[in-house]
């Protein structure tokens, strides 16, 4: 047998391993290929999502400058605030509208001195607009998944199961309830907004070319929190007022069963006394039956930092304080379907997943809006602070805190109740808030165009001023988180060992100028007059000769005739006319005839005229 040359051996190893160095390489260029596709893609991915990022800042910048511009226009321009616009308003007579500044997309962003007409037909969407998707869009317009209608901003089945909710259908709207009709805003590269024109399917963008494509197309409407029920803060609202009248309400609900300490939900004007009923158990537009108190135990349940019990609406007298409720506040409305648990809401509370879902239009977690008057100037705190920071609470810092603006306090302070003169005299910033408050009340209102000093006079103005202040002053005098000492206000006095309660509550009227205030003193807050009778007519009658003498005698031949003013006992009984009360005296009357008697003994005496 015949051996082939070693030459041929090494030239048959070289082609294996160019044949393998060729795989490994085109291995090599197939993943590289195939890696570049996918880096490509997600760089594309990423420029889009860049893109559309950009595009909503775009629409969430405009609407931030329309409320920037709107609502920063100097103490004699008023602004109010609602769903897609704000306007503004002068301090001429008649306050007519300045501007009307939009917050939706669309071809005039800013309307001057605008018209009703233009407010309300002239901001009309035309008929045709949903047959021109180029220049018109549909916010609300619904995801269908597993044959679910999800609306991103409204579900339109709310309609019938919101007190005060109901739909207007658009002009020339299809069979889609619930539309929300915008324009589109094309965006230019060079970072213009343009309103097209147009209809159907073709728009016509003023001022694009080649060198400044369109890049992109926006539509918004900006919706308000604040006109929203916020979750985080309502609950079920019981009212309570001072009782005024002699009616079973005023005497039992408001009288006897005041609300317990803590119980907020019944407080005048607290955040928690906003009931969430319209929005969860409404039965029509127009009405909200009655809770059971399964239903209102469940909604104080659901909330955080409101207790059920108590007064429970003012049907019965309180046992004690509640203690306030520490859930943490919702960070989501979605969050509000599950309790502390992490469970889903007892039946009781009427929340479920579809419910939650029509609601949630009309509820937010988040509702926070300026404290600004209607000159756009801080408001001032309707709570009495302290001069003296060691004689203040907590609650007395928080309030403080919250009522300083750029370091300046917007609250009234007080260090001496029985001083008529030094809570305004001694505490400069007292003086000056008191003059703040005579500025406002001396400029026109924006919306109005008057003021308080015209209607009232500058001397009943500056009363009035005065009583607010010692109003305030004199509020919160018995706060049991300060010892006795601290206290403002001057214990009143009592006798010892009568067992009564020595109560704070003395405060002399504050003078300011030629006005003075009401203080607080002790006061008759009621005057009444009983009447009762002095004798019980009810005995026997006297017919017959006018009598002339009055004789103690014989209780047999009395009983007959005065029966029914003795007991078995033969005791005078009680006079009823007066509630119980025995009269003292002879408890029966003989009654003689005859002539004067001048003579007296141990049984008889005259008839004195």
């Amino acid at each position: 047998m015949k051996t082939p040359p070693a030459s041929l051996h090494s030239r048959g190893a070289a082609l294996v391993t160019v044949l393998g160095l060729m795989v490994v390489i085109l291995g090599l260029a197939v993943t590289f290929l195939t890696r570049t596709n996918v880096e490509n893609q997600s760089s594309t991915s990423y420029a889009a999502g860049a893109s559309g990022r950009q595009l909503a800042d775009i629409a969430v910048n405009l609407v931030q400058a329309q409320i920037q511009q709107a609502t920063t226009q100097g103490s004699a321009v008023a602004w109010a605030s609602q769903p897609g616009m704000i306007r503004t308003f002068t301090n001429t007579s008649g306050g007519p509208i300045i501007q009307a500044y939009k917050l939706y997309s669309d071809t005039d962003l800013i309307l001057n001195s605008p018209t009703t007409a233009q407010l309300t037909t002239g901001l009309a969407t035309p008929t045709a607009w949903i047959s021109s998707p180029a220049s018109w869009t549909d916010l609300n317009s619904p995801v269908v998944a597993n044959g679910t209608a999800n609306y991103p901003i409204l579900n339109p089945l709310a309609a019938g199961t919101v007190e005060g909710f109901t739909i207007n259908a658009p002009p020339g709207a299809g069979t889609t309830p619930g539309q929300m009709p915008v324009r589109w805003l094309y965006v230019l590269q060079d970072g213009a907004l343009v309103a097209p024109t147009g209809s159907g399917n073709t728009a016509t963008v003023a001022g694009s070319s080649r060198a400044n494509p369109i890049v992109g197309r926006v539509a918004f409407w900006t919706d308000d929190e604040t006109c929203k029920v916020n979750i985080n803060t309502a609950s079920e609202g019981g009212f309570w007022d001072t009782p005024r009248v002699t009616t079973r309400e005023d005497m039992i609900t408001l009288a006897k069963n005041q609300p317990a300490q803590g119980e907020f939900q019944r407080y005048p004007g607290h955040p928690a006394a906003t009931s969430l009923a319209p929005v969860l158990f409404a039965t029509s537009a127009t009405d909200t039956p009655d809770l059971t108190d399964a239903q209102r135990e469940a909604i104080y349940a659901m909330t955080p930092r409101v207790s059920g019990g108590g007064s429970q609406g003012g049907t019965v007298v309180p046992s004690g304080a509640l203690s306030t409720d520490n859930d943490r506040l919702f960070a989501t409305v979605d969050e509000m379907i599950f309790n502390v648990s992490r469970n889903q809401q007892v039946a009781a509370a009427g929340l479920s997943r579809d419910k939650l879902d029509r609601a949630r239009f009309f509820l937010t977690a988040n509702s926070r809006a300026p404290e600004v008057t209607l000159f756009n100037t801080p408001r001032v705190a309707l709570w009495p602070i302290d001069s003296n920071a060691t004689r203040r609470t907590a609650y007395d810092r928080l309030i403080a805190f919250c009522s300083t603006v750029a370091g300046y306090a917007y609250y009234f302070q007080r260090s001496d109740p029985k001083s008529a003169t030094a809570d305004f005299s001694g505490i400069l910033r007292n003086q000056q808030l008191y003059s703040y408050l005579q500025q406002l009340t001396r400029q026109n209102i924006p919306g109005f165009g008057s003021n308080f000093e015209a209607k009232f006079g500058a001397a009943n103005r500056n009363q009035l001023l005065t009583q607010i202040f010692d109003y305030i002053r004199s509020t919160n005098l018995d706060d049991t988180q300060l010892s006795e000492a601290d206290r403002f206000g001057v214990r009143a006095r009592y006798a010892a060992g009568t067992g009564v309660t020595a109560g704070f509550g003395q405060v002399t009227p504050i003078r300011i100028g030629a006005t003075q205030g009401f203080g607080r003193f002790p006061s008759i807050s009621e005057v009444g007059i009983h009447l009762i009778a002095v004798a019980d007519g009810s005995g026997f009658e006297i017919s017959g000769a006018r009598p002339t003498l009055l004789q103690c005698g014989n209780i047999d031949a009395i009983k007959k005739a005065n029966d029914a003013k003795l007991d078995s006992n033969d005791n005078a009984k009680p006079n009823k006319t007066l509630g119980g009360v025995i009269l003292k005296g002879e408890p029966y009357l003989d009654i003689g005839y005859g002539p004067s008697n001048t003579g007296r003994n141990n049984n008889k005496f005259d008839w004195d005229d």
